[in-house]
């Protein structure tokens, strides 16, 4: 049987490298990202995936979110495996910082995660994985990037 993942931030460096390898062992794969690229499916595709699209999806936004799981359940009937891979950064003083900047950096950084981990647990049958990509930052961070920084150790702790 083959078994299916999900990754955010799939058209990414750290995202495409997941999802080239795990073609590479016949997975059907959903590049979950801000915007479509279907010539990257087909590149998965012909790097050995069983079957491979690319799907927006903004996962600061709960409705993404579910609507990505949704499909790939749709599509390959089952979701083995998650990565959460997707990230922001904005640079800014921690004085200019505004509400909606730690909102938004949050719900891309950690909110989000977790909620591609809620949706793993009710869709995914007993021995799945869930990987959760995280930063140094989490540890040892740098100027300007503490919501960043916050939602990645936050992400460690989760």
């Amino acid at each position: 049987m083959v078994k299916s993942l999900i990754v955010t931030g799939g058209l990414g460096g750290i995202g495409g490298a997941i999802a080239d390898a795990h073609a590479r062992d016949g997975f059907a794969i959903v590049l979950a990202d801000r915007n479509e690229n279907p010539e990257a499916a087909h590149r998965l595709i012909a790097l050995g995936a069983a079957d491979a699209v690319s799907l927006a999806c903004d996962v600061g936004q709960e409705a993404d979110i579910e609507r990505t799981v949704a499909a790939a359940m749709a599509r390959f009937g089952r979701l083995d495996a998650i990565a959460n891979v997707a990230g922001a950064m904005l640079y800014k003083p921690i004085a200019d910082w505004t509400g909606d900047d730690w909102r938004g950096l949050l719900n891309v950084n950690l909110v989000g995660a977790a909620l591609f981990i809620r949706e793993g647990f009710r869709h995914m049958s007993p021995g799945g994985a869930i990987v959760n990509v995280s930063s140094v930052h989490a540890r040892r961070t740098a100027p300007m990037v503490a919501p960043y920084a916050a939602a990645k150790a936050g992400l460690v702790s989760l």
